[in-house]
C-alpha cells in the first residue's frame, strides 16, 4: 500500500500508528433514570415473558 502523497510502499499499521483523531465526542447522558437503567438490564438478561431476569450493565 502506499501512502498518500508518497511512492515508498508503508504497511497499514505505521499509518494506523500515525492516525490522530479528527474529531472526538463527548455525550452528555440526559434522562436516564431508574426505569430506563432497570429497561436496559431487562433486555440485556432474559426478557422472555414470565422469565424476567435482569442482568448488571457493564461499566
Amino acid at each position: 500500500m502506499f501512502a498518500q502523497g508518497t511512492t515508498e510502499n508503508v504497511s497499514i499499521d505505521v499509518i494506523a500508528k500515525k492516525a490522530e483523531p479528527k474529531y472526538v465526542f463527548m455525550f452528555i447522558d440526559d434522562g436516564m433514570s431508574f426505569p430506563q437503567i432497570n429497561a436496559a438490564q431487562i433486555f440485556n438478561g432474559n426478557n422472555v415473558p414470565g422469565q424476567i431476569e435482569l442482568k448488571p450493565l457493564g461499566h
